[in-house]
């Protein structure tokens, strides 16, 4: 395989302020981003999926905050991306987390299930970038 057939599976300083800064406000800024592996190799192909801690601080205060995520990215290979047909299987899955988690707490809410009582099965999804094919 050529390097110009692989994607850059990197997760950069710069990605994550941008990534971030949708949800957590424009004046976010990342000091400092620790990454490492959150699978054994071998134990998910289908993607790429780190352990990131990223130490942030807002333009309004000093205060250095803590986030720890868990970033998933496409798997590098070309043939991995073809055999789970990324394109799909990306976005389906960006959609379970933007789409049917709302609709499921609504619908418990609708059946009169207690806040502490709802099942949540659903990660918290804070961004996603399309381009890159990042959750």
């Amino acid at each position: 395989m050529s390097s110009e057939d692989k994607i850059n599976v990197e997760l950069k300083k710069e990605d994550l302020q941008k990534l971030l800064s949708q949800e957590l406000g424009s004046d976010l800024i990342v000091k400092n981003v620790i990454i490492a592996p959150l699978t054994k190799p071998g134990d998910n192909y289908g993607s790429t999926i780190l352990a990131v801690e990223v130490y942030y601080y807002n333009q309004e205060n000093n205060y250095l905050h803590k986030l720890p995520i868990v970033a998933k990215l496409v798997p590098e290979s070309p043939f991995l991306r073809k055999v789970f047909n990324i394109e799909i299987t990306f976005n389906k899955e960006v959609r379970a987390y933007t789409l049917v988690a709302p609709e499921f707490h609504k619908l418990q809410e609708e059946k009169g299930i207690s806040e502490n009582e709802m099942l949540d099965v659903f990660l918290n999804i804070m961004v996603h970038d399309p381009i890159s094919k990042m959750i």
